[in-house]
């Protein structure tokens, strides 16, 4: 990686809320802080105002289940408010490739059609 300039970021490492950068990694170890997370994954998903939205998904874990509006009031004042996810979505697994790997392509897929937001996302491109 030496050739590279120290600026260069892969395209979709990050996301974009109006004017707003925010990374997904962060929000994902933040989240992780969260007692009650016993993994998560963070998405982008389209949205007509801001250009796009947060998402978080994660797995179904413990005695204690996590609803989207207790997620938002541990993150508030602890997460800028753009990095808050505006959607969770909670699921007993994520889709996995062959080799192990999470496929957040085929997340994204299944959030938009869940969210209804497939219609949003065609005439985004």
């Amino acid at each position: 990686m030496p050739d590279q300039p120290p600026h260069s970021v892969r395209r979709r490492s990050r996301g974009a809320r109006k004017r707003f950068r925010h990374y997904p990694r962060e929000i994902k170890e933040f989240l992780y802080t969260h007692p009650d997370i016993l993994d998560v994954q963070v998405i982008g998903v389209p949205d007509d105002r801001m250009g796009e939205e947060v998402m978080a998904c994660q797995m179904r874990a413990g005695a204690v289940p996590l609803t989207a509006e207790s997620l938002r009031s541990y993150c508030t004042g602890k997460l800028a408010h753009y990095k808050i996810p505006r959607y969770v979505h909670i699921t007993d697994e994520f889709p996995m490739t062959v080799t192990g790997k999470i496929r957040k392509i085929a997340m994204r897929t299944t959030s938009l059609e869940l969210l209804g937001l497939q219609q949003d996302a065609d005439t985004a491109k």
